[in-house]
């Protein structure tokens, strides 16, 4: 743990407004929890300053995922299925605990960045 990642995790809440900060001596974590502060406050300010990396894709994904919880679709089989495969595709993707757990998850297509 570095007092730099705390001061910048504390800089990133206050900007927002949003989120909590845990501490438990080995990390730290800035967690925004609620789909409302995400739809609101989050999505909204990395769509008006988009990242210009592999990070853009996980955004774009994140972000569908969000959607589909807003609508309370994470409660649906088929809407779960979908959150997953988009889960498989985000970052380093899913575990082989959950892949195992749900063999049948598809990973979409990772967005492309157009650097125009």
């Amino acid at each position: 743990m570095h007092k730099r990642d705390l001061v910048l995790l504390n800089h990133i809440n206050n900007f927002f407004g949003v989120g909590t900060i845990t501490n438990d001596g080995t990390y730290i974590v800035y967690a925004v929890k609620t789909v409302k502060n995400l739809i609101e406050i989050i999505i909204p300010h990395f769509n008006s300053f988009p990242l210009l990396t592999k990070k853009y894709a996980d955004f774009e994904l994140f972000k569908q995922i969000v959607f589909i919880m807003a609508k309370k679709g994470h409660l649906l089989s088929e809407s779960f299925q979908e959150i997953m495969g988009l889960r498989a595709s985000l970052n380093l993707g899913i575990s082989e605990k959950l892949k195992n757990a749900f063999p049948n998850i598809i990973p979409v297509s990772r967005p492309e960045l157009s650097l125009r």
